[in-house]
């Protein structure tokens, strides 16, 4: 077929380019085929065809070919290797042709998004970003209605979880960079996501916003409208929300979005006038605030402990204060469960796929109600126990406290997360590493050596209001030096070291000043 294919004398005959059609779906066909040795060599024949094509400076047909089986959306295997492909070949087309494929190519997204193969959903993570990058050097594109279907079911796909939740997450961080009307519309549908978070539900969306803030916060920077920024200083106030969840994957998330935000330069929203501690009291009444929450007033209240300084964080202790409670959700959730369970195996009979792996986890139960006005003064209401250094809060709060700090957001932010990963409010004393773990300490260390850059007086910052002798202050992070973790050693002295630069830096200004 190679041979065949590269005799100049044979493409000279009125029939090759029908021939070659059918050459190319049959190669596509045995690719998904279920003896490996035969992929094998039906993907190096590929290759082979189409490196040839590309030398000949006939990449235009090369591209045709890959989008032809991308808009055919066949079988997982087949799919997969015509993206991998056409990521690979798309930076050898001509840039007068960027606007026809991207059209293309959208349209296509459309139904393979909705795919349910892992593997699918894979490489659409994979290779996303490097087509999307083509894409973006045609600057003169009107936003199309197939864009905007995309972003909406992209943002359905963040209700799932593993592979398809990250692609949806590539997905909308490239259209939103490469539209600006569609980045307007997924900052809106992450604003809500985030001023309804909780524990009980909606983790899934929860982490896909999180990250999808985490690629477009660069692109958020750029902005420098008033009403934009007031949005960027609600999402702040939600991310410190989250990382008192008590679900892993939403404080990695949560931590790497801090990360990103307190890195980036952004003076119009991180500034001395902004105060997240009080900001629920100016912003939580709005009628954009005060929107549908997806939670259930039921799981509301079983949200707040009776007693919540005696509840820890800690994955091995309880994460319910009463026994009832925890019958009452392990009975909600074993329905749930099974329901999903039967819409899995439903799903899988209607596929009947050979050798392509389906994500069992792309059906879920969605629950939308409205939250009381009694259980939001209930949660107004709560605070956060400070009477002893293990006092921990299981879940996502309504609000954050002013009880430990009333200055301003990169302040406020170093106490909060001291507090929450690495000090335990009493002198010479760390939170333990059954308590918190130590991949949640790196991350903290992390968002604390850029905090640490803009407070010139860090390690003497107290973790509480009254301050004064006896009171925890920030330099005893430079306990976690013993720690036997290096990668939490390293991360500390990074905090050190910043800290000791802004305080030089500070200084430094002083002098030229007198």
């Amino acid at each position: 077929m190679k041979s065949i294919f590269m005799d100049s004398q044979l493409r000279k005959d009125l029939k090759f380019n029908s021939e070659m059609n059918r050459l190319m779906e049959l190669l596509f066909y045995f690719i998904a085929h279920r003896n490996a040795d035969l992929r094998l060599i039906c993907e190096q024949t590929l290759d082979c065809i189409l490196h040839f094509m590309i030398v000949e400076f006939n990449s235009s047909r090369a591209i045709l070919i890959l989008m032809s089986e991308i808009k055919r959306n066949g079988r997982a295997r087949s799919l997969v290797a015509a993206i991998v492909r056409f990521a690979d070949i798309i930076r050898y087309v001509k840039g007068n042709r960027i606007r026809a494929i991207s059209i293309h190519f959208i349209s296509a997204l459309l139904s393979i998004i909705k795919r349910p193969e892992e593997m699918v959903q894979s490489v659409l993570e994979r290779c996303i970003p490097t087509i999307f990058q083509f894409f973006s050097r045609e600057s003169n594109v009107q936003v199309s209605d197939d864009a905007r279907q995309l972003l909406q079911l992209a943002l359905v796909n963040l209700e799932l979880c593993g592979t398809a939740n990250r692609a949806a997450v590539m997905i909308i961080w490239q259209l939103s960079v490469w539209f600006c009307d569609i980045r307007k519309m997924a900052l809106q549908n992450f604003c809500k996501t985030l001023a309804s978070a909780h524990d009980h539900d909606g983790r899934n969306i929860l982490v896909g916003t999180l990250n999808s803030l985490r690629y477009l916060w660069p692109q958020f920077a750029l902005s420098s409208d008033k009403d934009e920024c007031k949005k960027y200083q609600c999402i702040i106030y939600n991310v410190l929300r989250c990382l008192y969840s008590r679900h892993n994957d939403v404080i990695i998330a949560s931590l790497e979005l801090f990360e990103r935000i307190v890195s980036t330069s952004f003076p119009n929203v991180m500034n001395s006038q902004f105060f997240p501690q009080y900001f629920a009291a100016t912003f939580l009444e709005t009628e954009e605030y005060n929107a549908k929450i997806s939670v259930s007033p039921q799981l509301r209240l079983q949200e707040v402990p009776s007693n919540i300084s005696s509840v820890r964080t800690s994955p091995t202790d309880s994460l319910f204060g009463d026994s009832s409670n925890l019958k009452d959700l392990n009975d909600s959730f074993v329905e749930i469960y099974s329901d999903i369970e039967s819409r899995n195996s439903e799903m899988a009979n209607e596929l009947n796929t050979e050798d392509e792996i389906i994500d069992p986890l792309r059906h879920d139960i969605d629950s939308t109600e409205i939250v009381s006005s009694d259980v939001k003064q209930n949660f107004l209401e709560l605070s956060f126990s400070t009477s002893s250094p293990q006092s921990f809060v299981t879940s996502i709060p309504y609000s954050l406290t002013a009880e430990f700090s009333s200055n301003a957001v990169y302040e406020y932010a170093s106490v909060l997360i001291a507090r929450r990963f690495l000090l335990a409010n009493q002198c010479f004393q760390l939170i333990t590493d059954q308590d918190v773990r130590v991949s949640h300490k790196i991350l903290a260390m992390a968002c604390m050596s850029h905090l640490a850059l803009y407070l010139p007086e860090f390690l003497e910052i107290p973790l509480n209001l009254r301050g004064g002798l006896g009171v925890q202050q920030l330099k005893d992070i430079q306990l976690f030096l013993t720690h036997e973790d290096d990668q939490l050693k390293a991360a500390t002295i990074t905090v050190i070291v910043n800290a000791a630069q802004s305080a030089f830096r500070y200084l430094g200004h002083r002098f030229i000043g007198l």
